[in-house]
């Protein structure tokens, strides 16, 4: 209870005379005691003091002229007093309680800025949580009749202490070092290493601890430094694919990677899938990897096997052959298998494959994407053996036979004949294409005849180029003769490995030389043979005459 005698027998007076009457007085935002007195205001700096001690001073307040008689200016009550302050401290997600109560106010709108964010909450009375660190400049708005005030303060929310800025785990290269750093900034770091700066810089593994203080709280974090894992990439061994097909890859990675990049630039997909071959018959593909450490890249070659080529097995396969054994092109990725359809069914024969009937044969190519066949009439018979005598000069008035016979083919002589020899005695390129189905094949050889041929070879050997000794008397012996009859000479026939066959002696008794094909009483194969002729020219000189002649049944 308020004693009101005690109240009344402590009043003091702080001024005499005509200072008070009619004389308004109110309080200033600013705490004090403010009166009109004329041109001036007399003001009690310390109202709240008792006695002398509240400081009352006559005319404190010049105003320039101008009379306050009519009353102090229109601003918000006396009552008011500044709700926020210059600058408050507080730490990060504290709040502030904001009250303002007064019947003369009819609103006040509180405005919150921050860097980041911006917030209004009206009402006399709110509280307001200060989530991020930082300043915040506080606006309150007064609104009474028609008049508005605003007060400024700012608020400083403190961080909460932490190491946000460091990592679970940091690496090392090897002979490196790693920079750590702690935060936030404005606080206070003890380091397990003894260090008390916001960041340190390390060259040994280990664990490492950090404690970060500032006026609101403590905080302990730590973090392991390793030596940075080698790093390794590996696409898996090389391969081979059927073009078109479609096939992943899914690379093994050993270490920690930063960044990867693809052949063909990509670096947001680990994983390859549906690659799409191009056909070609080698694709190289590759991957590289990279850490803070190294850069490491690992190479895949993909082999596309293409479809085997068959063109090369047709019909005239054999018609420039000297044999009839087929011997294939070189490839490690095809199989091959040639089949023969005959009389007592299908035969697959042995590599490598010697015709020896006539017939259609099969070739089947299998490689890993894909099997082709193709089928061929091949006929170890139809080698074409005609082979016209070389370039060669002979005397004037000498008939030479060219003789282009091959069995069972037909011949179109560069004349028109079409009879397998011609008889020639002019000079001139003679040619002749002779055709054996499916076989073609296209002789030429250039007959001179001079004066100067009788100096140089006076007794010029005649030697066809086939015969055959089927015994159907017509050109059953193959005749080796001379133009001069008592030229003597050796002839020595040999097969196409180089065994000696037949030989003879001719000596001025005889005409011509004969063999009928035969050797140790048994006919010798169809083929081509070599013969070689050694003889003494007129002139006395040693010579040797080479050429071949084709036996055929």
């Amino acid at each position: 209870m308020h004693d009101s005698t005690l109240i009344a027998n402590s009043k003091y007076k702080v001024a005499d005379g005509q200072i008070f009457n009619t004389r308004s007085i109110q309080l200033g935002p600013n705490g004090k005691i403010y009166q009109n007195f004329f041109d001036h205001l007399n003001a009690i700096h310390n109202p709240n003091e008792i006695g002398a001690t509240c400081d009352f001073e006559l005319n404190a307040i010049d105003l320039n002229g101008v009379d306050s008689r009519s009353g102090l200016p229109n601003f918000i009550a006396s009552s008011i007093i500044p709700v926020l302050k210059d600058t408050q401290m507080l730490c990060q997600f504290d709040s502030l309680h904001f009250s303002f109560l007064d019947s003369c106010v009819l609103s006040v709108k509180w405005i919150y800025n921050h860097s980041t964010t911006s917030d209004t909450l009206v009402g006399q009375t709110v509280d307001y949580q200060f989530v991020d660190s930082g300043y915040y400049f506080v606006t309150a708005i007064f609104q009474f009749g028609q008049k508005t005030e605003s007060y400024h303060g700012v608020v400083y929310a403190t961080p909460t202490p932490n190491t946000q800025y460091t990592m679970d785990s940091a690496y090392l290269c090897k002979d490196d070092s790693v920079f750590l750093l702690a935060g936030p900034p404005s606080s206070t770091y003890q380091w397990s290493t003894g260090s008390v700066n916001e960041s340190i810089m390390v060259g040994d593994t280990g664990w490492y601890v950090i404690t970060v203080s500032n006026s609101c709280s403590t905080f302990v974090d730590s973090i392991k430094v390793q030596i940075m894992p080698k790093l390794m990439v590996n696409l898996g061994i090389d391969t081979t694919v059927c073009p078109g097909d479609q096939f992943n890859i899914s690379p093994k990675i050993d270490g920690i990677e930063t960044g990867f990049k693809w052949w063909d630039g990509d670096s947001t997909s680990l994983f390859r899938s549906n690659i799409n071959t191009s056909g070609t018959s080698l694709e190289t593909l590759w991957i590289s990897y990279e850490n803070q450490c190294e850069v490491v890249a690992d190479t895949l070659h993909i082999s596309y096997q293409l479809p085997p080529k068959m063109d090369w097995f047709n019909d005239s396969l054999l018609c420039h052959r000297l044999s009839p054994t087929i011997t294939l092109p070189t490839s490690d990725s095809i199989t091959y298998f040639l089949t023969y359809a005959g009389e007592s069914g299908k035969d697959t024969l042995n590599y490598p494959w010697l015709i020896q009937q006539s017939g259609f044969y099969t070739l089947a190519a299998i490689t890993a994407c894909d099997t082709v066949s193709k089928s061929s009439y091949l006929s170890p018979t139809q080698i074409i053996t005609t082979a016209l005598a070389v370039d060669t000069s002979y005397c004037l008035g000498h008939r030479e036979v060219l003789n282009a016979f091959s069995k069972g083919s037909t011949y179109l002589w560069s004349s028109g004949s079409t009879d397998s020899a011609i008889v020639v005695d002019q000079s001139g390129l003679y040619e002749v294409t002779v055709t054996n189905v499916p076989c073609k094949r296209a002789f030429q050889t250039n007959v001179i005849f001079s004066p100067d041929a009788c100096l140089e070879n006076p007794c010029p050997f005649t030697i066809p180029n086939v015969f055959t000794p089927n015994a159907d008397q017509v050109n059953d012996v193959l005749e080796i003769s001379n133009d001069c009859s008592s030229f003597a000479f050796d002839a020595f026939i040999y097969n196409r490995w180089g065994q000696l066959v037949w030989s003879q002696h001719k000596n001025a008794q005889l005409n011509a030389l004969r063999w009928d094909g035969y050797s140790n009483g048994s006919l010798n194969n169809e083929g081509v043979y070599f013969i070689v002729i050694e003889f003494v020219d007129t002139q006395g000189n040693h010579k040797t005459l080479r050429t071949t002649v084709s036996l055929l049944h």
